[in-house]
């Protein structure tokens, strides 16, 4: 879906306010149309924004919204990113138990 392609593009030039512009239209659209690999990015994506602006609920409902549809999709590459995501921000915000569990789920 090109919304989510333009909120990758503006994500990686750290163009914050375009990326979630574009992610947020494009996540109503997946969600309606069960297009599981758009869910994955565009959560994954709006997950990050959250965190540059400190809003732990915000990032781990992303989060955890992009690996619960790679795993309902199987997408093996989306599941490993997401779970490193959830991992490593665990471990920032200094969750342990949480980072463990998520660093397993990503090797296994």
């Amino acid at each position: 879906m090109i919304k989510n392609n333009f909120g990758n593009l503006y994500l990686k030039m750290n163009q914050l306010e375009l990326a979630f512009l574009y992610y947020r239209q494009s996540l109503p659209y997946a969600l309606n149309s069960n297009y599981a690999d758009v869910i994955c990015e565009s959560g994954l994506g709006m997950a990050k924004i959250y965190e540059k602006q400190h809003f732990e609920d915000s990032v781990l409902h992303y989060a955890n919204k992009s690996l619960a549809a790679a795993t309902e999709g199987k997408y093996l590459s989306y599941m490993m990113q997401s779970s490193n995501y959830l991992a490593e921000y665990y471990r920032k915000i200094n969750r342990l138990d949480s980072a463990v569990k998520y660093f397993s789920m990503s090797s296994a």
